[in-house]
């Protein structure tokens, strides 16, 4: 308990961490980093292993991005997580997590245009620009139907007015 940290140590230390978890989530790593060691031990130990992808031209996304290629999960998001680690717990606490059918239904219902919008959009930035090209719809409609998709938090907006998919 009171040894200090040595990096010697975390191999062991990570081996009895993800032995503990129902999986291992790796959002940066370079390709011989411990957090690969790591994910390789959550794998022998039967967890699941996720991925966040990365730029392929990054050293800190190498890792992550030959994980993915190795048969690991690809996460984009925290939803991602949730539904692969679902049918692991507990009765009560899946009824917590998972949104009731009504809700889902409601929420996932998009109009003509916002439809056209959010499929306009990807998981990279695009201008407001590059939306009313793809789309062919008006500024204004455009416009509205981000704020309506942001609202949701279907979209995020950057700086520079550039709008992905979350």
């Amino acid at each position: 308990m009171d040894a200090p940290p040595h990096s010697h140590h975390f191999p062991r230390r990570n081996r009895i961490i993800s032995g503990l978890s129902l999986g291992v989530i790796v959002t940066e790593a370079a390709i011989n980093s411990g957090s690969l060691i790591t994910a390789r031990l959550a794998a022998e130990q039967g967890r699941e292993v996720f991925a966040v992808p990365g730029f392929v031209k990054e050293d800190t996304s190498r890792g992550t991005n030959a994980l993915i290629k190795d048969g690991a999960a690809l996460i984009e998001r925290a939803q991602d997580v949730i539904d692969a680690v679902m049918p692991q717990l507990e009765p009560a606490l899946r009824l917590r997590l998972q949104p009731s059918r009504e809700k889902r239904e409601r929420g996932d219902q998009l109009g003509k245009e916002e439809q056209l919008v959010y499929d306009a959009l990807s998981y990279d930035p695009f201008t407001v620009d590059d939306v009313i090209v793809t789309t062919g719809l008006s500024v204004s409609t455009v416009m509205a139907s981000l704020l309506s998709l942001e609202l949701r938090q279907r979209v995020r907006q950057l700086p520079g007015q550039r709008y992905l998919l979350t």
